[in-house]
């Protein structure tokens, strides 16, 4: 999905007879090929994050049925971990950093690798506006506050009827503004218990550049 808040913003503004002042459009980046990540393994804690309370006090209601996480399995590259006690969701995740990467998205993939997923990184809370132009399967959009912890869930973003018009996609926002967005395989959210309040930590450095 790519992330077009852009579009929301000028579109409320010019309703209200204003005028909208943006940071200039990005330039457009290569269209990353159609081809799916390799497979990678279940991440699970180490002992030392199985000591680390998250940064809520809500109770999480993730489903049991899940593979519990085996203590002492190092966590290889960027993951999300979403939960809390001691059971938890776990998506390994691309970045999307730059205006050109939120821009792109997961527009042009076929498919996206089960419990992974993309997060967009903002520098800033906003109600941030997301469509599915040129995608090819349908999300779960997380979205996440600045406080980590899961603000709103939009589930089962659908892509694109063939010919439809980019005019008359929907555009997807959270109740809240938020300063992260999860998205990963339409579904996963259900089945995994992740619903509004839900603690989110950053795992495998991301929390020491990006928070969380």
């Amino acid at each position: 999905m790519k992330s077009f808040w852009w579009l929301a913003l000028i579109a409320a503004v010019l309703a209200c007879g204003g005028t909208a002042t943006l940071a200039p459009s990005p330039v457009a980046q290569t269209v990353l090929p159609p081809t799916v990540a390799s497979p990678q393994t279940v991440l699970q804690p180490t002992e030392s994050m199985t000591k680390t309370a998250t940064k809520t006090a809500v109770t999480a209601t993730i489903n049991p049925d899940q593979p519990t996480p085996i203590p002492g399995q190092a966590i290889n590259g960027p993951v999300v971990r979403i939960g809390s006690g001691e059971v938890f969701a776990y998506f390994p995740v691309e970045l999307a950093l730059t205006a050109d990467e939120q821009i792109q998205g997961l527009s042009g993939r076929l498919v996206l690798e089960a419990d992974t997923g993309m997060l967009f990184v903002y520098e800033m809370q906003r109600k941030y506006s997301f469509w599915m132009p040129d995608m090819h399967f349908p999300l779960d959009i997380v979205w996440i506050g600045s406080d980590c912890t899961v603000a709103d869930v939009t589930l089962n973003a659908l892509p694109p009827e063939p010919g439809q018009a980019s005019q008359d996609l929907l555009l997807y926002s959270p109740k809240t503004p938020v300063q992260y967005v999860l998205e990963i395989n339409a579904g996963e959210a259900e089945a995994k218990g992740i619903k509004a309040g839900v603690g989110v930590e950053f795992l495998g450095g991301l929390a020491e550049k990006y928070g969380c």
